[in-house]
């Protein structure tokens, strides 16, 4: 067994927590200022997001809402999406599965559990 207390993960602006990353699901842990934005953008696995604190709006084709503590949004591989901070605010992404199987290109080169070089991994 393993685990992480997401209320008091010290998550950073511009540093994600991986949580955990295994072929099954890879596990992030975000903070993003008031009205910090990630711009419309896709990813190639399904993506659930869960807002822990603050406030965010949600931008997906014509779609926008707004969404606070306690709600959980799915978005289907390849669909495109925007977030933006309405308040600072703690954001978990479950990125499933993981890598999708045409994320990485066909070589050695990649290792698709390796964190990305700003992440960090909390774990208690």
């Amino acid at each position: 067994m393993r685990i992480w207390d997401c209320t008091s993960a010290a998550a950073e602006v511009d540093r994600p927590h991986v949580m955990m990353s295994t072929p099954e699901a890879r596990v992030i842990l975000l903070r993003l200022d008031g009205h910090e934005e990630m711009a419309d953008h896709q990813v190639k696995e399904r993506a659930l997001l869960h807002v822990l604190e603050g406030s965010v709006e949600i931008t997906a084709g014509d779609d926008r809402t707004g969404c606070g503590p306690g709600t959980l949004i799915a978005f289907e591989p390849g669909e495109r999406h925007g977030i933006r901070a309405v308040e600072t605010s703690t954001l978990l992404l479950t990125l499933a599965p993981w890598p999708a199987p045409d994320r990485f290109p066909d070589d050695a080169s990649v290792d698709p559990f390796a964190s990305p070089r700003n992440a960090t991994h909390p774990e208690r």
